[in-house]
């Protein structure tokens, strides 16, 4: 029989389940809250920031899921 998934684990399958949401919603208001980032980049600046955010949040997923207590962003090079 199968072990439980970690809790780790089952919040990174919770934000894959989720993911294209909460992307689309950190684009609405990342240009809601600068309006300058439409006029300078336009729709195609936003569909690359839309495609941005998916993988930044399935790459924070995956991290999720491996059950490392730390991000690689926040340790030096070294560290454990």
């Amino acid at each position: 029989m199968a072990s439980p998934p970690s809790s780790s684990s089952a919040h990174g399958d919770r934000l894959r389940q989720q993911q294209a949401a909460i992307a689309a919603a950190l684009v609405e208001r990342q240009f809601s809250e600068r309006p300058e980032l439409a006029m300078r980049y336009g729709p195609v600046g936003r569909e690359k920031c839309l495609q941005d955010a998916n993988y930044h949040l399935a790459y924070l997923a995956d991290a999720m899921s491996a059950g490392r207590r730390r991000c690689s962003a926040t340790t030096s090079p070294g560290r454990k």
